[in-house]
């Protein structure tokens, strides 16, 4: 300010002390008077302290020095003040003080006031200073000087009375306020000076006097924030906040932190004052005002997200509280201002995680709302569906009030929702031990318990609790012995499921549905004419296709044949076609589908069109390799057959087979017939035979298709052969467990005993075997997939001229049966044994050229593939091997020639007393077939069959083409094993 000052000039303080000092003295050198404040002191040689001020005071007046050495003293500190070296400028001048001379006196007094100026000792310079004013010793320098120093102090009484002093018009004793309006007024262009003017009437609470002096200043220095702040804590204390506000509101440049706290410290109290008011509208424009103009104030942004929450105005809450955690991440009031709005606008699960991702300890306040924010969030899962989300959300809730029994019911519910029954049951438990008597907690616990099976200890609850009745639990009661009784059923634990049903009956006698359980149970303890009569009731009055089907099952298992063909019958004459298949399907599966489609040729089923005429061509080749010559037999023929359904589930059939038979024939005199003649007459012609026979035969056959099943064939042997065609027939009668073959057919092992042979040696012939005899088989079911299968056989073996001969043969078998892909699959393994009387496997006379061991053992595994019928296609593969053992004995070489050996020649009678020996032998058997027929279309089907047999004697090939015609629409070729069993007997 002084600076200013002396650079205007003005009228009372021309000149400050610099200026006199440059004037009244010879050096050059400007003096630049500061702020006492700001002085410094400066060393030279040893540093200059206050400690040091009393010495240079007392310090005498030399005597010795003379009184014309003044003028070089003062000038010496003169030069030391200008030099800074104000302690020794001080000792000097107080030298010179103390003389007589006046004019030096007072020069040296002046420097003095200056040097203690500069050593920080205003007080002294104050006393010197006044002194030489009241002495009126150069006042145009002295005076400002003095006046500066009292401003400085602000000593404005002070001040201003020296200024009075000089101004005759004003002479009043002042007080501090007017001596401070003098003051302004003396000094108008002394801004700085106006400024401490104002804090000082501030200060002294002279707060109109200040915001006059504020607001002239910042009038003409908008910019200055000092100003702005002064005016404002003036209108402030006067209790004009709006006013302050306005005034910072208003401000034009950026605001320093002092500033925005100022205004931000009004906004609060207006805001308080305008809450207080219950002026909410006012309140939360100011909020608004300052979020406007940017302020930070963490307290006033509460407020503000506060005023948004209480307007429902979420998204502002929510933004305000976001910014204040950002800001204050350990606050926790700011933290629930964000859950609270973040909860208001739904989004709960960021609630959650913002207050789970605080750093402190959660208040019990944020741990109220943090238990409802999962409880809110675990509620609308459950209501979505949503239970592993529900029962995380109502476990955290639980986890901060483990006894808020709502919320424990909803993780109870969330768990039995999950099949977490373990879970409910425990929740439910609590909750019911906790509060007896409640009804929806004991609902809980028993549906948990029944869920886990454990109804017995449901039903428990329900009788621990009798003073609970509702329909409800009534209902549950009845359920738990429903479910009790239908455990014992799957369980087949009968008795037990009836005791159970029957309460449930009891308790409910309308329950159809467990009346129906009841009477299934009765049905399995044997008795069974309940279930059957409820079931046929019930189809007399609804026809219901269903429960037919459920009435043929009965009758099946129970055995009832003569009940199921009259409820059948009723089925097949109604008009429903869907119970007219029913009758059919049952049927078809009971008896064959034959008799199905005569019933019923419902279109696509398994038995479309098998009641139509069928006509079989079928052309096949046999090869039978054995010991080279008589042993070997090929076979080539083409079998044509005609099938007629007829009436009651009879077909008629008649089938033409001409055939060749032919063996290797490359020896001119083979051993065979009555070879020893030839021995006996070496010159006796040889008869060769024919190597090869064209033969037919013809049968016709009967069969009937039904529960027992009955397939009668009837023919001869082949025609055109050497001997004489014989009568033949079979007769087989099965049904599901077991099956009887009675038969007397040709032995097709050789052309001799197949058709016979012509003897070489004389015109004899021989051969043509007929086997006669029976078989039986039955099926033993074991547990699971497992079966057992046992068979047996004898058969008489006779021919012309052939010594006589019997068999008996045994098997079993053992294995399972089961679904693989396509297929059903049987695999198992199998022990067969068969013996014969004598061993006719010769050609010689009274031989029958087929395979006949004393003893022959097989054993080995076996595996077999089918399809089922019901398709476009039929496949069938049978795989066996194992390990063959066979036995044979001697036999003669000639059976009854009715010659007599002593006739014979030596060498003759060597042979026709001779015999073949026997041998024993041993090695592994392969047996495999594959059989198959496919759809072409509605009419045609295509297949064959493919079979050798293996062994360590013989193999055996046999294929066949088989081509069908039906006359009617056929989805599937009907009677597939039985055809192809009928097609390996021709060959």
């Amino acid at each position: 300010m002084m600076k200013r000052m002396s650079k205007n000039c003005l009228p009372l303080l021309a000149a400050t002390v610099a200026c006199v000092a440059l004037s009244t003295h010879a050096y050059p050198q400007t003096v630049k008077m500061d702020h006492p404040a700001s002085s410094t002191k400066v060393e030279r040689g040893r540093q200059s302290t206050s400690a040091d001020a009393p010495q240079a005071e007392s310090a005498p007046v030399d005597t010795v020095r003379q009184y014309d050495m003044l003028p070089q003293l003062l000038s010496q500190a003169w030069h030391e003040y200008q030099e800074q070296r104000f302690q020794e400028a001080r000792d000097l001048f107080l030298e010179v003080a103390e003389s007589s001379k006046t004019e030096s006196r007072d020069n040296a007094r002046l420097g003095l006031a200056y040097t203690y100026l500069k050593l920080d000792r205003q007080d002294k310079a104050i006393d010197l200073l006044e002194n030489l004013v009241r002495e009126h010793y150069k006042t145009e320098e002295t005076l400002p000087a003095l006046i500066n120093i009292l401003l400085s102090r602000e000593e404005w009484k002070r001040a201003a009375a020296l200024l009075q002093q000089q101004s005759a018009s004003r002479s009043e004793k002042l007080s501090a306020a007017a001596a401070r309006r003098f003051l302004y007024e003396q000094f108008p262009g002394d801004f700085d000076l106006a400024a401490r003017l104002a804090w000082s009437a501030f200060r002294q609470k002279e707060y109109e006097q200040s915001t006059t002096l504020f607001k002239e200043l910042l009038s003409r220095f908008p910019a200055s924030e000092d100003y702005l702040l002064g005016a404002a804590f003036s209108l402030q204390k006067l209790g004009k906040d709006e006013q302050a506000l306005q005034q910072l509101e208003n401000f034009q440049a950026p605001l320093s932190a002092k500033a925005r706290k100022t205004r931000d410290d009004l906004y609060v109290s207006l805001n308080r004052k305008a809450a207080d008011a219950e002026n909410q509208q006012e309140a939360h424009a100011l909020l608004q005002r300052a979020v406007q103009a940017g302020s930070k104030n963490p307290v006033l942004l509460a407020h503000y997200g506060w005023s948004c929450y209480e307007r429902a105005d979420y998204p502002c809450a929510t933004d305000t509280f976001t910014q204040l955690t950002q800001s204050y991440p350990d606050n926790e009031d700011y933290l629930l201002g964000l859950g609270y709005a973040l909860q208001a606008s739904g989004q709960n699960e960021q609630a959650i995680r913002r207050l789970k991702n605080f750093q402190g300890t959660l208040s019990n306040k944020a741990n109220e709302l943090l238990t409802n924010l999962y409880s809110t969030e675990g509620q609308q899962a459950f209501e979505a569906g949503k239970y592993e989300k529900a029962r995380h959300y109502f476990g955290q809730a639980l986890g901060r009030t483990p006894h808020d029994v709502d919320l424990r019911e909803s993780y109870g519910w969330a768990c039995f929702r999950l099949e977490n029954f373990g879970c409910a049951q425990m929740e439910f438990e609590q909750l019911l031990r906790e509060n007896p008597g409640t009804e929806k907690y004991m609902t809980g616990l028993v549906s948990s318990l029944q869920k886990q099976g454990e109804n017995k200890e449901a039903l428990a609850v329900i009788e621990q609790h009798p003073a609970i009745r509702s329909p409800a639990i009534a209902e549950q009661q009845v359920n738990l012995y429903r479910s009790m009784g239908n455990t014992a059923y799957k369980e087949q634990d009968f008795a037990v499921a009836e005791k159970y049903l029957t309460r449930a009956t009891q308790l409910a006698p309308d329950d159809e549905e467990t009346k129906l359980l009841l009477l299934w149970t009765r049905h399995h303890m044997g008795n069974s004419s309940g279930l059957i009569s409820y079931l046929q009731d019930n189809f007399d009055s609804q026809g219901s296709p269903e429960t037919a089907k459920t009435v043929i099952g009965l009758l099946e298992a129970q055995d009832m044949k003569e009940e199921e063909n009259q409820f059948l019958e009723k089925l097949a004459q109604s008009e429903d076609p869907s119970l007219k298949i029913l009758a059919a399907e049952s049927i078809y599966r009971e008896v064959g589908p034959l008799a199905a489609a005569q019933v019923y040729n419902a279109p696509e089923t398994c038995y479309q069109g098998c009641d139509a005429v069928q006509v079989h061509a079928v052309p096949f080749f046999r090869s039978k390799k054995g010991d080279n010559g008589l042993s070997r037999l090929d076979v080539y023929g083409v079998s044509t057959r005609l099938a007629v359904p007829w009436p009651n589930a009879n077909i008629w059939s008649l089938r033409l087979t001409p055939f060749q038979l032919s063996y290797d024939n490359d020896k001119d005199q083979p051993y065979s017939g009555q070879y020893y003649k030839m021995l006996q007459q070496p010159n006796m012609p040889f008869q060769k035979n024919d190597d090869t026979f064209d033969v037919w035969d013809i049968q016709a056959g009967w069969y009937h298709e039904g529960r027992r099943s009955y397939d009668l064939r009837v023919g001869m042997t082949p025609e055109n052969g050497p001997i004489a065609s014989a009568p033949t027939f079979s007769l087989h009668i099965s049904d599901k467990k077991w099956k009887l073959h009675f038969e007397h057919q040709p032995v097709r092992e050789s052309v001799l005993s197949w058709i016979g042979m012509e003897d070489p040696y004389s015109d004899k012939v021989w051969g043509r075997v007929l086997r006669s005899g029976l078989s039986g088989g039955y099926s033993f079911d074991l547990p699971g997939p497992y079966w057992l299968y046992l068979d047996a056989e004898y058969y008489s073996y006779n021919g012309k001229d052939v010594e006589g001969n019997y068999s008996l043969h045994s098997s079993l078998s053992t294995g399972r049966t089961d679904q693989w892909q396509i297929f059903n699959r049987s695999i198992g393994a199998f022990l067969s044994a068969a013996g014969f009387d004598r061993n006719s496997d010769f050609y010689t006379f009274g031989h029958g050229g087929y395979y006949s061991p004393e003893f022959m053992l097989v054993t080995g595994p076996f595996v077999s593939l089918k399809t089922s019928e019901c398709k476009n296609f039929w496949l069938s593969g049978h795989l066996s091997a194992g390990y063959s053992y066979r036995q044979t004995e001697d036999a003669p070489h000639y059976h009854q020639t009715h010659t007599d050996p002593l006739s014979l020649s030596r060498s003759a009678s060597h042979d026709f007393s001779g015999e073949y020996q026997g041998d024993s032998s041993s090695g592994m058997g392969v047996n495999a077939q594959l059989k198959g027929l496919m759809r072409l279309n509605d009419n045609w089907f295509f297949g064959g069959l493919a079979s050798v047999e293996n062994s360590n004697d013989y193999l055996d090939y046999k294929a066949a083409l088989v081509l069908s015609y039906s006359f009617s629409k056929n989805r599937t070729f009907c009677g597939t094993e039985r055809f192809f069993d009928s097609l390996m007997s021709l060959f």
